[in-house]
This record gives C-alpha cells, structure tokens and sequence, in this order.
C-alpha cells in the first residue's frame, strides 16, 4: 500500500468488513451537491453552508471528496454536516462542493488550475439557479463557507472574482451573494503554504497546478491572501464577513506526513483556534461535543442570530462609499430596508439581547468553550422565527412564515 492509499481513514478502505460510506444527498450540477437526502431538503432555509474540499492525495475517490472529507472521525462514520450540523440548524441548506483538487496530474485528474476552478464555482454555486445551479445568496439569508485545507484559497478566491465581475458586469444575483455572505470558517488553512506537504509530494514528478500553492513561498498564494484582506477591510463590505480559523495541534504521521502539516504561523487569520487533531481529523469530529464542531456551530449561530438581510445596504444609505451592494434591486429587500430606514436612519440595525442567546451559554466545555444544544432542545429555528415575527408585526399581517424574508424574521 503507497502513501496515497492512506489519505482517507482506514474505514474508506474497499474491504468487505469496513464500515460502508453512503451518500444519501442529492447532484445539483457536476460541481455543486446538496448534502441532506431530497426527504430532508428545505425550501424556506434561513442559512445556506457551503463546503469546500481540499486537496486529494488519493487518485481513485476524487468523486467523492465532497462528502468523504467531511465524514466522522467514528467506526460508523456519517457526512456529519447533513446530520450533526442539521440537528442544530434544521432549517439549514447545506450544499458542498466538488472540483478536481488531484495532487498528480494525469490525462484525466489534476487538470484544472485555480481560475478555471473558481470562474466554474461563479456559474454553478451562484449564479445558476435550480436546476442548472444552486443560486446561494439569493433568499436575503447568509451564506457561510466552511473549508478544509486549500478550500479555504479556492473559497477566497471565488470571492475575488465575484468583486471582479460585480465591478464588470453588474451582475444582480452576484449582487445578492455578496450582500448575504456572513462569514467562513476554514479548517487547517494553508495560508501561507505547508513544508510538510511540499515534502510529502516531492517524489510526485508530474503535480497538478493547485498543489504549487501549498509552496511556502507561492507568490500566487501571498498575493490571494493580500488581495482578499483588503478587500474585507475596504468599503464594499460593511460589514465585513466575520473568518474562524480552526487549526490542527497534533502531528500527522499517515499520508507521507511526519509532522504538523499546517502551522499556526500559516494559518493565523481573523479569530483563531485550535484543536486536538491532526490535519485530516481536524474538519471529523466525534460527535457534537468535539471542539472542532462545537467551534463552527457558535460561530454559526452568532451569524444567523445578528445577521440582518440589507445589512450593507443599510451601511451604504448612511453615507457608507457605493458599492456592489447599492446596486441590488431585489424588491422584498428593497422594502424591508425602507421599513428600517424609517425607524433607524443614521445608524446600523442591532439586536437585542434575547432569552434564545442565554440558552446557548447553559452548558460548558472542559476548557470554558461555550457548548451548544442540538434543535431539538433548543428549537431554534422555530424560536427564532417566532419571535422574529411578532416583533416585526407581520405575522398579524396574514402572512406565512415560509413567505417572510429572513430579514422580517428576526427583525
């Protein structure tokens, strides 16, 4: 068995006597999968996660790493976003997404460079909508990305172009996604490269063009990591999207690895944390009391609980500089942000502090991390909706909560 053959778990193995891995979700397009089985689906999310994969180390499963990547660390393993993430927020879309991340470059794998992988993700994940594409950020709910290793350079380079062809084309439904993305937890990110991965490789003579930027040096990589700081930092996003970096402690001895492949110096990025796992653990929790889900379910719930739909719109009307964002024209948006420019005119809309948040903090960890409860016993999305609507008044109003926008939800 080569170093290759131990990139997935012993439990991915082809053995008879291994646990079986089963993909219960549904194809949108080639690149784009939605994570829940089609019984599980929801129309009136009010929150979209998106997962990016990273590089693959295997050639004979590079189908499949959409799902695989993000299986539990368990004997019967299970895709943990369409279940332990939906028990949270079952109100949740929860898509992934697959392009080929081969490390060896063959007639058929490792073919694609970072530009063709992005301008693909631009019309499939975005700006398509069902069934030629998933149309994510289009409903005024937010949009977190959740990546794994280089997903997180694929994820911030997808955010580039869309800047990009906003400023060209004007486009509306980019428009839409920009103004609906909350923020991106990235699990063990690459950001300025990985020595153990460029040893690990070295022997492979024939690489694919994603795999130069893992070079501590890449000048490609240093300049998508500049590039996209300043553009969170500049006044097309206000406010910006919020990045958890979540980030491996212990060494990886499989896969040709003899160390940590990403180290923090690496990896260091807006509010940082780290776990107890090596580089393929890090994004396989347990179960959902691992720090490393527990971590991203916080950082979740905090951007659905303060997310406001027209939250840059706002930030523009109050002599923020023009950007993307001024452009939309989507008409439930459109109405809701008059309604609140009538009631807050010079400042941002905030929300107050609600019984729901008190809740989250009712149990702790062993270091003090704040545990949260499944749905189930916190009942969150109903909850939310609830009290969003009677706030808001819309519910005296004849109208459903399915036909509420996610901003006249939690007004």
């Amino acid at each position: 068995m080569t170093w290759l053959d131990d990139y997935w778990p012993s439990w991915h193995s082809e053995d008879s006597t291994a646990p079986k891995v089963v993909f219960n979700g549904t194809k949108i397009t080639d690149s784009v999968y939605d994570l829940r089985p089609m019984a599980e689906q929801v129309e009136d999310w009010d929150v979209e996660f998106v997962f990016f994969h990273g590089l693959l180390l295997e050639q004979n499963k590079l189908d499949e790493a959409y799902f695989r990547t993000w299986m539990s660390n368990t004997e019967d393993p299970e895709c943990w976003p369409a279940t332990m993430l939906t028990r949270y927020f079952p109100k949740a879309r929860v898509l992934s997404v697959n392009f080929d991340g081969a490390v060896r470059k063959t007639a058929t794998t490792g073919r694609n460079d970072m530009d063709n992988v992005v301008e693909n993700l631009v019309v499939e994940l975005i700006r398509n909508t069902r069934p030629f594409g998933a149309g994510i950020g289009q409903t005024g709910t937010p949009v977190i990305f959740v990546t794994h290793c280089l997903g997180a350079l694929i994820a911030q380079k997808l955010i580039m172009e869309v800047d990009k062809q906003i400023s060209q084309r004007g486009d509306l439904k980019l428009k839409s996604f920009w103004d609906n993305l909350g923020g991106l937890v990235c699990y063990s990110p690459p950001f300025y490269g990985s020595e153990q991965f460029v040893k690990a490789t070295n022997s492979i003579k024939s690489k694919g063009p994603l795999v130069y930027f893992m070079d501590v040096l890449c000048k490609d990589n240093a300049r998508i990591v500049q590039t996209f700081n300043e553009l969170l930092n500049s006044e097309r996003f206000r406010p910006s999207p919020q990045t958890l970096v979540i980030n491996e402690s212990c060494e990886t001895n499989k896969g040709g690895f003899n160390g940590q492949v990403v180290e923090e110096a690496a990896a260091r990025k807006g509010k940082f944390l780290t776990v107890k796992s090596d580089h393929y653990t890090v994004c396989q929790p347990k179960d959902d009391t691992s720090l490393s889900f527990q971590h991203l379910a916080n950082f979740a719930q905090n951007i659905v609980q303060q997310y406001v739909a027209p939250h840059r719109r706002l930030a523009h009307s109050s002599g923020g500089a023009a950007g993307p964002s001024s452009l939309l024209t989507s008409q439930p948006v459109q109405a809701v942000a008059s309604a609140a420019d009538e009631t807050q005119q010079t400042k941002m809309h905030t929300k107050s502090k609600t019984p729901l948040e008190d809740q989250i903090k009712s149990t702790q960890s062993a270091d003090g991390q704040g545990l949260l409860k499944p749905s189930s016993k916190l009942e969150t999305g109903d909850k939310l909706q609830n009290e969003g609507a009677k706030k808001s008044g819309l519910a005296v109003q004849g109208r459903r909560l399915s036909d509420l926008t996610f901003f006249d939800r939690y007004e």
